[in-house]
């Protein structure tokens, strides 16, 4: 049976979306930087809003393609999705779920996110997400808002 997270890499909270369980790490090809979905609501057409949380950021609120940006497509959970084979399709804090779709990876205390990406949660299962400005970003980052955003 396909989960929810399965099928879309968005979500309709500010802390990211998507997920599920992990299918592990994506080898040494995978990029270190998510694929850029979008940095402000400004990228995101149509009527879909950017999660700016999100690795890469995710345009959610979409009623069909035309309101998501690039390759991306509308998903069935109204977030705009990157379709995909492999993880290193999706870059950085994100893996391709066995549906092709790209979905932002879980974390826990003893899995983290890849650099520069935090997670969630400090304390239990959690998503991998974009750092807070507070105190500068990693490099490449830069702070676009209160979130540190791909270049």
């Amino acid at each position: 049976m396909t989960s929810p997270t399965d099928l879309d890499a968005g979500g309709g909270t500010s802390t990211g979306g998507g997920g599920g369980t992990s299918t592990g790490g994506g080898g040494g090809t995978t990029s270190p930087l998510a694929t850029v979905q979008c940095r402000t609501n400004a990228d995101c057409p149509g009527q879909s809003t950017c999660t700016t949380t999100a690795p890469g950021g995710v345009c959610n609120g979409c009623g069909s393609s035309a309101d998501c940006p690039g390759a991306t497509d509308c998903g069935s959970f109204a977030a705009c999705v990157l379709s995909c084979t492999t993880d290193p399709d999706c870059g950085g804090a994100r893996r391709c779920t066995t549906a092709g779709l790209c979905a932002i990876r879980t974390c826990s205390p003893t899995t983290a996110c890849p650099a520069p990406y935090v997670c969630s949660s400090a304390t239990g299962s959690g998503l991998c997400q974009r750092p807070a400005c507070a105190g500068g970003c990693p490099a490449p980052l830069t702070c676009t808002g209160t979130v540190c955003v791909e270049p």
